[in-house]
């Protein structure tokens, strides 16, 4: 991830974060019409999602540069909501869903870099994640 698209991140997050509940619930409205499968592995209600939604992109933000951080969060996920591999199928609608929420919510909305930004964010979580899901397959 180059600087400017880590700055990106880093200075749109801090915009839209008074705005992470609407997000959020736009978020996994989108998710669960377009990938159903999630719903059984993740919390039910909108409290509880609101709180994991906010947890994990807040840890996620803040430790792009990371890896290790990020690797760590991913394997504690995988566990706690019994991911596995059959679901690194559904991460690109994961991303789709975040863009929409973010475009769809943010009250100032995002710059087209700003919106790249993200989708490298995302792919670099999307990488670790798929790495930790296929290592605890094996």
């Amino acid at each position: 991830m180059t600087p400017e698209y880590y700055h990106a991140v880093q200075t749109s997050y801090a915009r839209i974060e008074p705005e992470l509940d609407e997000i959020a619930l736009v978020f996994f409205q989108k998710l669960m019409r377009q990938a159903p499968e999630w719903r059984s592995a993740l919390p039910q209600g909108p409290m509880k999602q609101k709180v994991i939604f906010t947890d994990l992109l807040g840890y996620a933000v803040r430790n792009l540069h990371r890896k290790q951080a990020l690797e760590a969060k991913a394997t504690q996920i995988i566990g706690r909501y019994q991911l596995n591999s059959r679901m690194i199928g559904v991460l690109p609608t994961v991303g789709m869903s975040l863009a929409y929420a973010i475009k769809e919510r943010a009250r100032e909305g995002l710059s087209p870099l700003e919106m790249l930004a993200w989708m490298e964010a995302f792919a670099r979580v999307s990488d670790v994640t798929i790495k930790e899901m296929l290592d605890a397959a094996a």
